[in-house]
């Protein structure tokens, strides 16, 4: 046999014995009779805050709080977490880990994944109806109307406004109202909202009227001398009230 011959016999002899090696060690695994022992891994996902806009809250980023990759792999996140009203939930994730050759790998991780919470804060604004004053006419005073003072809606927010302040005698009375706002979709979102309610003042001032009194003459009888006639020189009545 001459020396390369020689050497093909030695080679092929040592790839074959691998190969061996390799299958009984798999087959050893695959019986579970050699285990392999997963890496703990613990991360936690960020926390996420914003103000109420309409669009969902999302948030990426992460940290580890136990544990380490190999040298070589990586994580590969997808966020789940997601909030769009007012309140607070889990920044869920899905996470895999991929080596160099992006294989996946994470079955030898026993990865621990702890959401950090995503929270959106009720939208701040300040709402005052409208005022108006008149003098006593008999008929109540109603004045329809707000205004936004302070704050914004979402675009495409609205508000349904029941102003339903009155006053009809004089004085004054708060112009009171309800409102119920509702997106695009005609679904209500008050508890978006922190809503402050300022009232404006319905006013209902006295009526200004002029009266003379009658003049009269008479000679002297003994008796006193009236006379109970008046007219109205300046302003009037409310149609239906006498003197």
């Amino acid at each position: 046999m001459n020396r390369n011959s020689k050497l093909f016999t030695i080679v092929g002899s040592i790839i074959i014995g691998v190969v061996s090696l390799l299958i009984v060690y798999l087959s050893l695994i695959l019986t579970d009779v050699i285990v392999i022992t997963q890496k703990d891994i613990v991360i936690q996902t960020n926390n996420g805050f914003k103000e109420y806009d309409g669009t969902a809250l999302t948030q990426e980023g992460f940290v580890i709080l136990e544990g380490t990759l190999e040298e070589g792999h990586s994580f590969k996140i997808t966020y789940t977490g997601i909030q769009v009203n007012a309140g607070s939930s889990e920044n869920t994730a899905k996470v895999k880990v991929i080596s160099e050759s992006g294989q996946d790998v994470t079955k030898n991780y026993n990865i621990t994944v702890k959401p950090g919470i995503l929270t959106v804060g009720k939208r701040k604004i300040c709402i005052l109806s409208e005022s108006d004053t008149k003098p006593y006419d008999g008929l109540p005073l109603t004045k329809d109307g707000y205004t936004i003072t302070t704050g914004s809606l979402v675009e495409g927010d609205q508000i349904f406004a029941n102003v339903h302040g009155t006053i009809t005698n004089v004085g004054i009375a708060e112009n009171l109202f309800d409102i119920v706002i509702k997106n695009k979709q005609g679904v209500n979102v008050d508890n978006n909202y922190e809503v402050e309610k300022t009232y404006g003042q319905l006013t209902v001032s006295k009526r200004i009227i002029e009266l003379q009194s009658a003049n009269d003459t008479k000679e002297y009888d003994g008796f006193p001398l009236s006379n109970t006639n008046y007219e109205i020189i300046s302003g009037s009545l409310v149609p239906g009230e006498i003197i």
